[in-house]
């Protein structure tokens, strides 16, 4: 199920500001991620159930995920998504861990912010 309570803000707000960034951080950030410079309303939160859905499995591949309705964060930046399983955070420390997808849904990487 598509979320788009505070996690889903801080996620978008995390990714315009990486795409949009003149610092260094953020071009390290574009590099590592693979993620180009564009305009803050490139960035989207998605809502599409289907979309969430299967964004939420790669998410949670391999793991066990709670049994019910689990909220998901999906956010599209270019070519690729920033996802998030809400009633799955993972963590590392106090960072929370987000997957990096492609264009077809696959994870490519993490991002702990």
């Amino acid at each position: 199920m598509p979320d788009d309570g505070p996690m889903a803000g801080a996620v978008l707000q995390w990714a315009r500001g990486v795409v949009t960034g003149v610092d260094s951080l953020s071009a390290r950030a574009r590099r590592t991620f693979q993620l180009a410079a564009m305009p803050a309303d490139s960035v989207h939160l998605i809502r599409d159930q289907a979309l969430c859905g299967r964004a939420g499995r790669a998410y949670l591949d391999g793991a066990r995920p709670a049994r019910g309705v689990h909220r998901v964060v999906l956010v599209q930046v270019g070519a690729r998504y920033i996802t998030i399983d809400v009633n799955q955070i993972g963590r590392s420390g106090e960072f929370m861990n987000e997957a990096l997808l492609d264009r077809a849904l696959r994870v490519v990487g993490w991002l702990m912010t």
